[in-house]
């Protein structure tokens, strides 16, 4: 076997190690995309396993963490469009009936599908959220409801540049005793000093 020598050897030596470092490299980059893309399809389908008629989230923070998780799977930019039909009706099922009723599911649909273009056409993802703690759940009795207020932070991210988006959601107490999203909209639009606390989202 012939050895390298001089410095054509080297030369030669140092092309394939950078080969080797590139080939490496591509490989990581290859398999760690691929461990987002499973991440993001395990998110999904753990969200989508949820049965809401036999596991309905039994608290006010509960409702809007299981919201959260929906939209950040619905908005991460990996979601196929049976997925995203799938995330919706789950969606759909944490509506108040109000709610439900002046969102027909087909008008819905189209406007979240909408929603999610833009979102990437504009290269945007939301990579997080934060809701407030169970002890700042606001409860209040009105024209003989329950309601709740909570507070949420969602985390957005557009190329390199992170922004957050503070979002008040209303909630109303149905005849089963559960929690369901009246309506959200964001903080600074919103003044708790009115009765009318959130507007419905239409």
């Amino acid at each position: 076997m012939k050895r390298f020598t001089g410095v054509k050897g080297t030369l030669i030596l140092l092309v394939l190690v950078g080969a080797m470092v590139a080939y490496y490299g591509y490989l990581s980059s290859k398999s760690s995309q691929k461990a987002a893309q499973d991440s993001t399809v395990s998110k999904v389908q753990s969200v989508l396993l949820r049965d809401l008629e036999l596991n309905y989230p039994s608290t006010v923070r509960e409702v809007v963490k299981y919201f959260g998780d929906i939209t950040l799977c619905l908005f991460s930019g990996s979601c196929d469009e049976n997925d995203i039909d799938k995330l919706a009706a789950k969606l759909f099922q944490l509506f108040d009936g109000e709610l439900a009723e002046n969102n027909s599911w087909a008008d819905y649909l189209v406007r979240l599908h909408g929603e999610i273009d833009e979102y990437q056409k504009a290269g945007q993802t939301v990579t997080g959220y934060a809701p407030a703690g169970s002890a700042n759940v606001n409860f209040f009795d009105q024209d003989g409801y329950e309601w709740a207020r909570l507070y949420c932070t969602f985390y957005i991210k557009t190329g390199k540049e992170s922004k957050v988006t503070n979002q008040i959601f209303l909630l109303r107490k149905d005849a089963d005793r559960h929690w369901k999203i009246y309506g959200w909209d964001l903080a600074e639009n919103v003044d708790l000093t009115q009765e009318e606390t959130v507007t419905e989202e239409n």
